[in-house]
């Protein structure tokens, strides 16, 4: 007992580590964006365009670190079980659907094809709207962020047996990620808001796993580092149906 109970709290330490690596990356991003302008303006000589430009990334970047610091609360109240949620009967595809036509404009600006296989038949889950919806979102949105212009990232949602199961899928390239053994693509680090989504869909009672390319399926868990995801081509939520 006492050799599984060290490595339960080597595994649950790590995860901390990964977990504090991550927050300080994504907050320390802005941060250098916010300072390097704040110093350029302060000590060159800057014309009235170049300081509406650094004004307008100083704003942008405070956008983002709030955005980061909103994200780590909800994690908190998540992982204390002081987030109210307004479990309902909801509709998945529905939430799937709504999500889309955002999904789609996105891809658009940024040239990437968006492909969906969505059902007209209701899935109806034990969920919050408002954050299943945001889960969502972000599951799309990470999808198109990772797929390379002119290539399709893929949203596939049906019903399983007794679950809602949605597949999420980027375009990265075969012979872009096999140049790495490990498939990490650089500057891809793992996310705050991928984490975010994990955690809300585990409070329905999500199962998840990602995928690397042809490899087979890996499950995530709460108490299981998820920051493999971030190597991962594919994510697949699926979510209990209820009648």
């Amino acid at each position: 007992m006492s050799g599984n109970s060290g490595a339960d709290g080597t595994a649950t330490a790590r995860l901390g580590d990964d977990f504090f690596a991550m927050v300080g990356h994504e907050l320390r991003s802005p941060l250098n964006a916010m300072m390097g302008w704040t110093q350029y303006l302060r000590m060159a000589k800057p014309t009235p365009d170049q300081v509406e430009v650094g004004l307008e990334v100083i704003e942008r970047n405070v956008r983002i670190q709030s955005q980061i610091i909103d994200d780590l609360l909800v994690i908190s109240r998540l992982n204390s079980s002081r987030s109210r949620m307004a479990i309902g009967r909801v509709d998945a595809i529905a939430v799937v659907n709504n999500g889309l036509e955002a999904a789609r404009l996105r891809a658009a600006e940024m040239n990437v094809e968006f492909k969906a296989a969505v059902p007209r038949a209701s899935a109806w889950v034990a969920a919050d709207l408002a954050r299943l919806a945001q889960a969502t979102t972000i599951l799309f949105a990470r999808a198109i962020e990772l797929t390379p212009k002119g290539e399709a990232a893929h949203i596939e949602a049906k019903v399983v047996a007794d679950s809602f199961e949605l597949t999420v899928k980027d375009g990265a390239l075969p012979s872009i990620l096999q140049e790495d053994p490990l498939f990490q693509r650089p500057n891809i680090p793992p996310t705050l808001r991928l984490t975010l989504a994990f955690h809300i869909l585990f409070q329905f009672g999500a199962s998840i796993r990602i995928r690397n390319l042809d490899e087979s399926w890996t499950a995530c868990s709460p108490s299981r580092s998820l920051f493999g995801a971030a190597r991962g081509t594919a994510v697949q939520v699926a979510i209990p149906l209820i009648k």
